[in-house]
């Protein structure tokens, strides 16, 4: 097993978990989406939003306001809700940080009367996903053309 270093595991334990509390970490949430999920197919930042950005519950992972991992969720029906738009900053994958940000998610989903969760993953995520209680459905849709995506499901 690797080791971590301390500087690393000491940073790993200041990171929060949270909603963005400012307009200037709205745009960090957005920025970095734009960065990890969009930026190698468009220099648009508005091409990582969508019309339920509104409805949605935004949440960062976020350590001395560099946001390091971003999630969102919106309702779906009365009841599912829809996981999108799941990064983590490269450096720090495999760190539990995408499994803190998944589980806000659903528990937002759980304080909602929810049932389940849905979300469409990149090929190089699944794996993520079923070690985290979801199960691969389908195959689906492409993005730009080239980035396979896959129907998960958890019940909740």
């Amino acid at each position: 097993m690797k080791k971590i270093q301390p500087t690393i595991l000491n940073k790993l334990e200041k990171i929060e978990i949270r909603s963005p509390e400012s307009e200037i970490e709205m745009c960090g949430y957005f920025y970095f989406r734009w960065l990890i999920l969009r930026r190698e197919f468009s220099e648009n930042i508005e091409s990582s939003k969508d019309n339920f950005e509104d409805q949605s519950f935004h949440v960062i992972a976020i350590y001395k306001n560099k946001v390091l991992g971003v999630g969102r969720i919106h309702s779906l029906n009365k009841h599912e809700s829809q996981i999108r738009y799941m990064a983590v900053d490269s450096k720090i994958c495999k760190k539990g940080i995408g499994t803190k940000i998944l589980i806000k998610l659903i528990n937002k989903a759980k304080s909602e009367g929810k049932h389940k969760v849905v979300l469409h993953s990149r090929e190089n995520a699944i794996n993520f996903y079923i070690k985290n209680g979801f199960t691969q459905v389908k195959k689906t849709h492409k993005i730009f053309n080239s980035i396979q995506h896959y129907l998960m499901e958890k019940a909740i």
